[in-house]
Formats: C-alpha cells, structure tokens, sequence
C-alpha cells in the first residue's frame, strides 16, 4: 500500500497502443474536468492526465501518489479502465476511483450488476462531469480521505454502491459552456500536441433522440443545447495551429456541427486561422447537422472545402427511421447540398453514413439506402454495423425482444493489448464491442451480403478514385449504383483473394458470447496474433487498403471493363465528334498512373492524350465536355509538394504497414494522396 498525497488526483483517458494507437484524439474530457477544477477549487490540487499506458506506470512508480483517480469510460476502454481500476486500488485502497462517460446504462438493474461486479469502483458520475468532480474532491478533502465517512451521504451528481444498493446524489443543471476553461490554453495537452490529434468542443447538447445513439438519450443533459464563445474558440484554435504538427486535421466533437448560427461565425474563425496558419486546417472532421442544410453549406464554403460534409442518414426507409426515432435532412436537399459543395473548392469532400441491422430493417432497404446516397453524388459512405450501446434506447431488454435482435461479440479495432504492470502479471485485454447480426426482418447471411457490398462500396465508390466518369456514365442515362452492383458480382470472381479474405475475417471475428471470446483471447501467443493483424482489424478498412496497394492495376481493369460494356449496351448516343472508346482507353491509363503505388511520393509518370484527361481526372464531368485536341498533350502525373508533406508526415507518425494504411484510409480521404496532373 502506497502513501495518499491528498493534493493530487490521477485522470484517465486510456487508449490502448499494443498494435498502434486506438483512440488518437485528444482526451477532451478529462482536460475540461482539469481545467474546470482547478479554476473553481479553493484548496491547491494538482491534476495529472493521462493518455498512455505507459504514462500511468511512470506516475505509479514515482513517489507522488493520488486520493482520487478518474476514469473516462467509452465501449474503446472499458475494460481496460476497469482491470487497471482493480490493481490501482489493491496499490492505493485509500484511494477514490470514480468511473464517468457514456458507456453506463441508464437501466437501474444495469447499473446495479456494474457496480457490483466492480466493487472497488467507488462512484460513478453519469452525464457531466465538471461540477461533479469538483464537488466530489471538496467532499474527499473535507472528510480527510476517510471513504467510510464519505459513503454515508449521497453525493451530488454521482451513483454509487451502498449496503448493495444504489445511492444517487441528486443531479446538478446543466451547465453554462462557457464557465469550462479551455485544457490547451492552460497547457495540460502541452505534451501531447505532437502525438494526438486536436479535438475541439464548440456545443453541447442534441436535439435528435435516436434510440442507438448515446447522444439521443431524453434528458436535459442530452437535449440541451449549449454554445461556447467565438472569442474562445478563437484562442484555442490559435494555440493549437501554433503548437501542434500540422498534419493532424481537426476533429469538432459537437453533434450537428453546421446547423446552427453559431457554427457560421465559429468558421469564419477558422478561415482566419487558415489563412493565417498555411491553411491548416486542411481538414475539419465532425457530424456535420441533420438540419439546416444551406447552413451547413455555408459553414462549408467558409472555410474553403476543409469542412466535411457528413449527411449522416443510417437508414432511408421511412419505417426503420420511425423505430429508430431518426429524422434525416430531405433527400432533396441532400442532394443538393453535395452538388455545392463540389464547387467550393478542389478538395471539397462530402460523407454519409449508413447503418446494418436497425431494428425492422432488411438486406433489400439496406441496399437501396447505399442507392439513394450515391446517386445524391456523395463522395465516400461508411456503412457500420449497428451496435447495442449501454445506455441506449436501442439496447434495452424491450427493444431486442420487440424486433427479435441476436447479437455476436467481437473485438473493436485495435482496442487490445498485452501490458505490463509494474508488480503483478501483465495486463491482457480487449475491448468487445455487442453486434446485431440478425433482426425478425434480416437473416445471419442477409447480413454476410450487406457486409460484402460494404466492402465493394468502399473499394470501388468511395474516396474519390473512380468519381471523374460518373458524370459520363449519367451522360448516358447510366446508374452508377448500377455499376456497382455489375462490379460486386464480377470483383468477387476477378478478386477471389480480396473477397475470400474479407469474408473469413468478417465469419471469424464473430462470437456467441463474451466469456468465449474472453477465453480465446487468453490463449497463448493469441494476443500476438492480434497485434500482428491476424485478428482485431477493421476488416472493411484493411481490406480495402490490401486491395488499393496490392490490385489497384486490377481494379482500374474491371471498372473500365464494367463501364465500357455498360456503355455499349446503352442506347444512347451523345457524341460523335470523339470515340468514347478510344477516351476510356487513354483515361485508363492516366488513372493507372494516378492511382497505383499511391503511397511512393518519388513516383512520377508520364502519359499522353489528345483529350482533356486533365480535367477529367479531378471529378465527374458530362460528357458533352469531352474534347479532342489536334495535337497530343503530354502530362507528368505526380505528388505535389503539400502532398509529399502530407504524405511523410502521415507515415512518420501512423507507419507504412498494411494496417496503418487502413487507419489512414479511414481518417483521411484517399484523394488527398492520389497523384495530380501537370501539363509539360
């Protein structure tokens, strides 16, 4: 048993970092508690974040040891916060080890099973955590640390376990935004500017209650909206751009990013910055808001294309949306709001997502959502598969018996690891994530083929790579979802491999229960296995980038097969100043030289042309626009400077292995690295 320093409080966002970094933002959370107490605590506290495992095991080894310890728990470390929280008590027992964050049912009964199945969890703090955390560290100190005291009365804004039976302190109102300090303006993410990726909060609150979403919680935490000032903001952003390695992009961690008033004058600091910074940031990932579409453009256009547009529509169907409690912009505007956005600027981006098994969906309405987002023009979809949360509506005892959900187990990517503890047995875990694979409307291999033309959408449509003939395939009355549909079943025979590969991983990462799981992963040398990729990938993401960096050459051959035999069977005839034929033939062979060995920056190709393949190349064209010149145009095709930077940056801090290009392909767009045209 170590001694307790009453002047210093441990906080945790844990990410796991066997195999590479999982959670690479910055823990946000814990920052704003930090920052929060420190601004409102009369007695002097000292706060130490961490990040890192390894960072805890300094702190432990060193002579300082803490009254309170804090967890942010999320479904990424959930596992790893609660086996780490049971060796850190069993070293400070004095200690207070409090839990916060989303991943604690609302359900009473849950509550109860979680609290007692870990003891030496001392409380929870549902919701908020600024003011509970304050309040709970005055209490510690004004009870001299002595828990028996501090457990015979409720505590304000915290749940905890009494004679084996819940205690709630009564909840604090929400809070005024504005009366959080900002962590990066006083410094606590100082040492990790250069590791993480910067993560800013401009609101609070949801107006949707979707019932899979944690967000979507019906309670005046959840639904209460709250706005941080633009001069705040401001501040922020300019330590960031000042501080951190410029290529992160920013991550805005609000719900509906876009949609309000707020966010218009929120960009147009950030454009400021950007022409102040050397356009950093290139890139700004959030969820971008369900409503008021023109808004969101107009965030968008701000700041020069950098926003991505995520029209965030899970599902379609008019029916599964009402089960879900879901409310999507209008496909009308949708569509419309892709159209602009494509004439902000070059690297404009948009982005859906779409999600597999919600209750009463089916493989048929599944799939004719993936339609409607692409012919709407957006530029990449992710389809996840959907998840019973703790908390949420969606996980309830009601909801699975009501729609007849069975769910698998399998271990969310990368979140896993072999650690060692300073004096006990490594810490061997993983996090495991709850999958519906099967509803009363969709089967176990109606959802096997959902995740087959995942994998096709994401190899073939998304990220920009074959986007510059959509406009000629639509020139001739030609569907590009249709074109899909001919390469999902034509890829699956010209790349057995990738297919083949794809479904093994995605059959072999499921489990009929947790405890299964658990005891497989305990097996010797499995852990190793994981870390290697064997297993614990996102098998969408890695087999994407096995595809793109093994058979691009391929998979250019089949689209443009694909395309011409779609053309030829057309009835349509719009040109007959070109040979379409001879057009595909030469801009096949430029998006060869685009697109294969995309990562090798000291690559650059020649190619020749007597049509505008030049700007052909960048995006979809009609192909009224097609133009043969007289004379051949010669083209060098290679990386420019702010890509090779980019590029360099990205390898030095992610790697250049197969499964670190998947995590780069699922933060950054695969456009941003594709070689540009120049003509000689």
């Amino acid at each position: 048993m170590k001694h307790i320093d009453k002047k210093i409080v441990w906080l945790c966002d844990l990410t796991h970092s066997y195999q590479t970094v999982a959670m690479s933002k910055m823990p946000l959370a814990i920052g704003f508690i930090a920052a929060y107490c420190v601004k409102n605590l009369k007695p002097e506290v000292t706060f130490k974040l961490m990040k890192f495992y390894n960072e805890l095991q300094t702190e432990i080894k060193s002579e300082n040891s803490p009254f309170l310890i804090g967890f942010s728990n999320y479904t990424w470390n959930n596992n790893l916060n609660i086996e780490v929280s049971k060796r850190l008590k069993e070293l400070y027992p004095n200690a207070v080890i409090v839990f916060g964050g989303p991943n604690f049912s609302l359900d009473e009964t849950n509550q109860l099973r979680f609290l007692r199945d870990s003891p030496w969890i001392d409380y929870y703090v549902p919701f908020e955590g600024e003011k509970a955390f304050c309040n709970l560290i005055e209490a510690i100190l004004e009870h001299k640390g002595d828990l028996n005291k501090l457990k015979q009365l409720p505590i304000q804004h915290t749940i905890q376990l009494k004679n084996d039976e819940l205690v709630s302190g009564e909840l604090f109102p929400t809070m005024d935004f504005n009366d959080v300090p900002s962590p990066y303006l006083n410094g606590y993410f100082d040492k990790y500017l250069d590791k993480l990726v910067p993560l800013v909060q401009t609101a609070r609150g949801c107006p949707f209650k979707c019932t899979f979403c944690y967000d979507g919680l019906d309670n005046s935490f959840a639904n209460n909206m709250r706005h941080k000032s633009y001069e705040f903001l401001e501040k922020e952003l300019r330590y960031i751009a000042q501080n951190s390695d410029p290529a992160f992009e920013l991550y805005i961690a609000d719900a509906n990013f876009g949609m309000y008033k707020n966010d218009v004058e929120y960009c147009k600091k950030i454009a400021e910055i950007q022409s102040d910074y050397s356009g950093w940031p290139w890139a700004i990932v959030t969820s971008t808001g369900k409503g008021q579409t023109k808004r969101v453009f107009e965030s968008a256009k701000i700041t020069s294309g950098a926003l991505v547009i995520t029209a965030a529509v899970q599902t379609t169907d008019f029916d599964v949306l009402k089960n879900i409690k879901r409310k999507n912009i209008p496909y009308d505007e949708m569509v419309w709001l892709t159209k602009e956005t494509k004439k902000i600027a070059p690297d404009a981006w948009s982005h859906s997502e779409i999600i597999l098994g919600l209750p009463s969906s089916t493989l048929e309405n599944f799939l004719t959502t993936f339609k409607d987002v692409v012919e709407s023009g957006i530029d990449s979809i992710s389809a996840y598969q959907a998840m019973l949360l703790p908390g949420t509506e969606m996980a309830t005892n009601e909801s699975i018996a009501k729609y007849n959900i069975v769910s698998k187990y399998r271990v969310m990517a990368r979140c896993f690891g072999d650690y060692d503890w300073v004096n006990g047995p490594p810490v061997r875990i993983s996090e495991i994530e709850q999958i519906i694979v099967s509803t009363s409307t969709m089967s176990f291999e109606d959802y096997l083929e959902g995740r087959r033309f995942t994998l096709t959408v994401s190899v073939f449509y998304n990220d920009f790579i074959f986007s510059n003939f959509f406009g000629v395939l639509k020139s001739f009355g030609l569907s590009v979802f249709d074109l899909l549909q001919r390469l999902h079943v034509s890829a699956q025979i010209k790349l057995p491999m990738v297919y083949s590969q794809f479904m093994k991983e995605t059959k072999g990462e499921l489990w009929d229960s947790k405890e299964e799981l658990d005891n497989f992963i305990k097996q010797k040398g499995v852990l190793d296995q994981f870390r290697e990729g064997v297993y614990g990938s996102n098998v969408v993401f890695k087999n994407r980038a096995l595809a793109h960096s093994k058979y691009m050459d391929q998979i250019i051959d089949l689209v443009y097969e694909e395309v011409r035999q779609m053309i030829t069977n057309s009835d349509t005839v719009l040109v007959k100043s070109i040979d379409i034929m001879d057009f595909l033939n030469d801009m096949q062979m430029a998006h060869k030289a685009v697109g294969t060995d995309y990562l090798n920056t000291e690559k650059s190709l020649s190619v020749s042309s007597f049509y505008n393949i030049k700007e052909f190349l960048p995006g979809a064209m009609p192909v009224q626009e097609i133009k043969k010149y007289n004379n051949e145009q010669k083209l060098t095709i290679k990386h420019d400077d702010a890509q090779k930077k980019l590029l360099d940056n990205r390898m030095r801090i992610d790697g250049g292995d197969l499964l670190s290009q998947a995590k780069l392909l699922a933060q950054v767009p695969l456009k941003k690295f594709l070689r540009r045209t120049y003509t000689n």
